[in-house]
């Protein structure tokens, strides 16, 4: 059995994550409190939209309120496969991803993570991305 730091209560050892290397064995908050923490630095809707305003911003020259528009503008789907995003996280399904040219900067459009890591591993290169489309054209069934 072992006390909470936070909620004082005895619980057995199984209700405490472990604890990193070289540390003691057990984190002194239980699993709970820790979610309950967790759950709720999540839970403030207006401190994450400042967050992602000033990322995209910062990232990418855009507001939200632009990638909203480029969201609308393309009805919700990838630009190139006209596919909603399917890739989820813990928190669920995520945002497309915003597509743009690593030379200039500017801000093409917004991409689904399979086609936004597909242009990304051809290195935004027309010439790989056309030697790839020959390549498939060879060796369809």
């Amino acid at each position: 059995m072992k006390q909470c730091t936070k909620c004082k209560q005895w619980k057995p050892e199984s209700s405490f994550y472990k604890a990193e290397k070289g540390k003691p064995n057990l984190r002194n908050p239980c699993k709970s409190c820790i979610n309950e923490r967790v759950k709720n630095h999540y839970r403030k809707p207006k401190a994450k939209r400042v967050h992602r305003n000033s990322r995209l911003k910062k990232k990418f020259g855009i507001t939200v309120e632009d990638y909203d528009r480029m969201l609308i503008n393309q009805n919700g789907v990838c630009a190139i496969c006209n596919q909603p995003e399917t890739k989820a996280n813990q928190f669920g399904i995520i945002r497309l991803a915003v597509d743009h040219n690593h030379k200039t900067g500017r801000v093409r459009g917004l991409l689904c993570t399979n086609c936004n890591n597909g242009l990304g591993r051809m290195k935004d290169s027309k010439e790989l991305l056309l030697k790839a489309a020959l390549y498939l054209e060879q060796h369809e069934s």
